[in-house]
């Protein structure tokens, strides 16, 4: 045999064939991945989180929550789901949202077909066969004939800015500890459009720093009652706002 079309073979044998692959593992991609399964269509999930959950695994800031009701911001292909899941508030927080999920994955034993840990670096389109070719971070390579884009419009991170100081490194950002912190000022970028995809640390130690916040509209008045609401005992000896 050729070297040639050895090394075709050894691809493919090396690529995993399936009906569709799902990026993302939030309310989008786990319903998706559900309901697949329930046509016979087989069906894998990619997702760069360590666990399910989207925009609600990742925006963990305080006062968090959804603004639609909890009912309705709900899964409605199951009633035992639904009759089985108990909402404490009308408007349910990120921590509640997220143990909801992850009730999800657990009773419809979803984690099986997902990846986690893993991004998407390529899909490209094959006209001549009719497929994707999906490619990973982890080297893995798929052919499916269907690509879904589960990744929501909140999927995008944003870290917190340090203003002053000289550190290159952007993961020492978050894990000052107290009384050791080298960094006096931070800035929290496009809150009044972006507050809901800021990711919130919370071993990140606000005590005695100054705090600015640049912006202004809606997203400011709303976001910004429940920041303060709720961090008021961590922040420094003066917030500004630059509106």
């Amino acid at each position: 045999m050729p070297e040639s079309q050895q090394n075709l073979d050894d691809e493919a044998n090396a690529t995993k064939m399936i009906d569709a692959v799902i990026i993302g593992a939030g309310f989008s991609g786990l319903f998706m991945l559900h309901r697949l399964r329930e046509l016979g269509i087989s069906a894998y999930v990619f997702e760069k989180a360590d666990g399910v959950g989207g925009t609600w695994y990742w925006n963990c800031y305080p006062g968090a929550r959804c603004d639609i009701e909890s009912l309705q911001y709900s899964y409605s292909f199951s009633d035992k789901l639904r009759e089985e899941w108990h909402w404490t508030e009308r408007y349910a927080s990120q921590p509640e949202i997220l143990r909801y999920i992850n009730y999800v994955a657990d009773k419809f034993d979803l984690r099986k077909d997902i990846q986690f840990e893993t991004r998407v670096t390529a899909a490209v389109f094959d006209k001549t066969l009719g497929r994707w070719n999906i490619q990973t971070d982890r080297g893995d390579r798929v052919s499916a004939k269907f690509c879904i884009m589960a990744t929501g419009c909140l999927s995008k991170q944003f870290t917190i800015v340090d203003a002053i100081t000289n550190d290159d490194d952007p993961e020492s950002l978050w894990s000052n500890e107290e009384g050791n912190s080298q960094n006096t000022h931070r800035i929290v970028p496009s809150m009044a459009t972006n507050y809901s995809e800021i990711p919130w640390i919370y071993e990140y130690n606000l005590t005695s720093q100054d705090t600015t916040q640049f912006g202004q509209g809606a997203g400011i008045n709303g976001g910004l009652y429940f920041f303060l609401s709720e961090t008021r005992s961590h922040l420094g000896n003066r917030f500004y706002g630059a509106l």
